[in-house]
């Protein structure tokens, strides 16, 4: 690692994008304690059900969702993956260095300022949050909507965080990667959109959805899913399914999936306009979209 995280290839781990875990409009959920002691929240979501499982003397009442800037904080320290990372599962790096890295395309959330300069104590407190909550997701529906059978996963991102001071002074932080993530990492099962592009983007939907669109932009390109002879643009319909598949969006909103569709057609909107990843969409009704996406470059295939 050298020291500039700013200069990077954004990658997310592809068991990040088979859940919806992070949220474009940050909300909080109730906390319940059950007979077994243990303190949770649930999220109904189109495909199942999100469980939220936190350490109870750590909460209050409630408990704040990943948003994305806990995104670009995750994809942030995976960029700092070094050479040993096979054996450590960890990663560390300077918070200055890391503030800076994610301030550069952070800035709008539902119309208002949250990064700009996020503080030391707020990247800390953020990637604790991380380390203390784990997240259990079950799903009965595909991505089309059809009824499928029970599957169940559980996503533990960072099993650990430390504060390290250096003999001359120098703060880092040391952060441990779950087994599950560090393997996905190792295994390089990860999606890569280029940095350049990333920060065109403005809208957190936006953000959440572009390696989701990478990963199916390169899916039908190998399936030569095109638009016809003579164009190799790709071509596929999605509902509501897929995207409540991929981002966590808050259901407790009046009339949440039509909502949920508006931001996704505004993110849609904003790719197609500075000309990433997708070439044109049709809204077929409320809960449907044709996307034609451009065909992958030589270096993307």
């Amino acid at each position: 690692y050298d020291g500039r995280i700013n200069q990077f290839l954004k990658q997310r781990p592809e068991i990040l994008i088979d859940a919806p875990l992070f949220t474009p409009s940050p909300f909080s959920i109730q906390l319940m304690t059950g007979a077994d002691g243990k303190t949770s929240a649930e999220i109904t979501t189109a495909p199942g059900k999100l469980t939220i499982s936190v350490d109870g003397k750590n909460y209050d009442n409630s408990v704040r969702v990943f948003d994305s800037y806990d995104e670009s904080i995750l994809s942030a320290l995976i960029s700092c993956v070094s050479s040993d990372f096979y054996k450590t599962k960890a990663v560390l790096v300077g918070p200055n260095e890391l503030a800076r890295a994610i301030a550069n395309h952070d800035t709008i959330e539902q119309g208002k300022q949250v990064v700009g300069g996020k503080t030391y104590s707020n990247l800390a407190q953020r990637i604790k949050r991380m380390a203390s909550v784990t997240y259990y997701y079950e799903t009965e529906k595909s991505d089309s909507g059809e009824t499928i059978e029970k599957r169940e996963s559980v996503f533990h991102l960072i099993d650990s965080f430390d504060r390290i001071e250096t003999r001359d002074g120098k703060v880092m932080f040391r952060v441990v990667f779950s087994d599950r993530l560090s393997d996905s990492i190792i295994q390089q099962q990860t999606i890569s959109v280029t940095r350049e592009s990333f920060d065109k983007l403005e809208s957190p939907c936006a953000r959440l959805l572009y390696p989701v669109l990478q990963r199916e932009r390169i899916n039908l390109s190998r399936q030569h899913h095109v638009v016809g002879d003579g164009d190799e643009r790709l071509i596929s319909q999605y509902n509501h399914y897929f995207f409540s598949h991929v981002i966590l969006f808050n259901p407790r909103k009046h009339k949440a999936t039509s909502q949920a569709m508006a931001s996704v057609f505004d993110a849609l909107k904003e790719f197609k306009e500075k000309g990433i990843a997708i070439s044109d969409f049709k809204p077929i009704g409320n809960t449907k979209v044709e996307i034609i996406y451009f065909p992958l470059t030589e270096a993307e295939k």
